[in-house]
């Protein structure tokens, strides 16, 4: 057609409705739909931005609800509608070649997203060796990571380590801020007992401590 203009399409799923199929299915992947590629990698960055920055994994989100918004609005545009444009009419669907070469990417979209891990593992080593080299430009992630080991540490049993490890997992993900803000002070309350050489299973822990115990048990 050349040109990339909205305005000068519409009512293309008349003329061309295999071609209609393939850009609403891509289309949603595009937008992070789950079950597709683009809800892994969208979840994966909200959650990573949140983790250094609250507010950071706010803008992701908000970005991706605009993102989400022009895509569906130019879907609508170009698709639907009625059928005026000579250009629209004169438009030939997708050829047996072409339906062969999106047909193994549209397999790929479904497959990375319901099960992305076997990808995951092959970037793992490389991901490993950048997070390494972040840690050594920012020592605050070294640190993080520090009090995280030392309060494992101070967990004697396997059950509590593998309670904490699934919380840290866990917590940026579902549980609201006030249970945040009191597991993040239960942490700091064991740490500063073990500085003060208290053992980390005596005293009673202030009231956020409770709140975020009672938050991830509800």
């Amino acid at each position: 057609t050349h040109t990339q203009e909205i305005v000068d399409y519409g009512g293309v799923i008349h003329t061309m409705p295999l071609f209609s199929v393939f850009l609403v299915f891509f289309s949603m992947a595009s937008v992070g739909l789950p079950g597709l590629n683009g809800f892994v990698g969208e979840v994966l960055a909200m959650v990573g931005a949140a983790r250094v920055n609250i507010w950071y994994g706010i803008i992701a989100a908000a970005g991706v609800i605009i993102a989400a918004i022009y895509m569906l609005w130019m879907v609508q545009r170009v698709l639907f509608g009625p059928l005026v444009k000579d250009m629209v009419r004169g438009l030939n669907d997708l050829s047996l070649r072409e339906v062969v070469v999106l047909v193994p990417l549209a397999f790929w979209t479904v497959f990375l997203g319901v099960y992305p891990q076997p990808f995951f593992d092959r970037i793992d080593v490389s991901v490993q060796k950048y997070i390494e080299q972040i840690k050594s430009q920012e020592p605050r992630f070294a640190q993080d990571e520090n009090k995280q080991k030392d309060l494992l540490s101070l967990m004697g049993s396997e059950e509590a380590r593998t309670s904490f490890k699934t919380l840290n997992t866990f917590r940026f993900q579902s549980l609201p801020f006030s249970a945040l803000a009191g597991f993040s002070t239960c942490h700091q309350f064991i740490i500063s007992r073990a500085h003060k050489g208290t053992p980390p299973g005596s005293g009673t822990p202030d009231s956020q401590c409770d709140a975020g115990r009672s938050a991830c048990i509800a």
